[in-house]
């Protein structure tokens, strides 16, 4: 019963006068407050960048292999 109309969803985003692409695709460090960061997770976010770390660390590890 849920749906997701992205286009309109963009659209909203512009139409409140925020810059969509600068804040879905430019870089944020671990530390940086993020937009959706008012979105309660259930692990929370200390467990999602424990997490990030440890997927740079397997890339990183995997590029070394290659």
């Amino acid at each position: 019963s849920e749906n997701l109309d992205f286009e309109l969803w963009r659209q909203c985003v512009v139409d409140c006068g925020l810059d969509f692409d600068s804040i879905v695709h430019r870089p944020y460090e671990i530390g940086d407050r993020l937009p959706w960061d008012h979105i309660n997770v259930k692990k929370g976010r200390t467990y999602l960048e424990k997490e990030q770390q440890r997927a740079v660390l397997q890339l990183t590890a995997m590029a070394g292999a290659v």
